[in-house]
């Protein structure tokens, strides 16, 4: 049903109408993975990206602070921030400086989320994405792996094994780089 739309969409111009009917959607459920997913196809598809996702990102944060476990509206916040490098449309300036804009601005919430909650394994996981890539947040990662294993029972194996990948990839960045390669072939 949704590519159908998609086409339908991209085919007839119905760009307006159907970014109208998503709203009313993820109203009336804003836990509808499909429709999470439809809405970056309408928001974002043929936009300025640059000028599009920060609003998105503001969009999905106010869901998630109706509803902090609303998986969906975490999922799409991460969509936004994996992909904006990705959609620069070119100008790879305005990209990059937006893409540092979004992890700021997604940081301070996800730690203010983490602070009323801190079971917050939405949070808690978007926050070591965006720490995991700079060694200066080691001791952050590391930290925040032991929180959620404590907080987060049933994930309690999953978040020692990240805590125990992550520290391996500090120490031997080559090596873990490498094995990802070979897990692509």
């Amino acid at each position: 049903m949704w590519t159908y739309r998609m086409w339908l969409t991209e085919t007839f111009g119905l760009w307006e109408n159907e970014r109208k009917m998503i709203a009313v959607s993820l109203e009336e459920n804003p836990t509808n993975n499909s429709a999470w997913s439809y809405r970056h196809f309408l928001m974002l598809h043929g936009a300025d990206y640059v000028k599009v996702a920060e609003k998105e990102a503001e969009f999905a944060m106010k869901e998630i602070t109706s509803n902090v476990v609303n998986e969906c509206a975490w999922v799409y916040l991460k969509g936004l921030l994996l992909a904006t490098p990705k959609r620069s449309a070119g100008d790879v300036g305005a990209a990059l400086e937006l893409a540092e804009k979004l992890k700021v601005l997604v940081e301070e919430y996800c730690e203010k989320v983490f602070a009323v909650d801190s079971s917050n394994r939405f949070a808690g996981a978007m926050l070591i994405d965006l720490w995991k890539h700079d060694k200066k947040n080691k001791e952050r990662v590391m930290k925040m792996c032991d929180r959620l294993a404590k907080a987060d029972g049933i994930r309690k194996n999953y978040w020692m094994w990240l805590k125990e990948r992550f520290e391996t990839e500090m120490e031997n960045p080559a090596e873990s780089t490498d094995s990802r390669e070979d897990a692509k072939q």
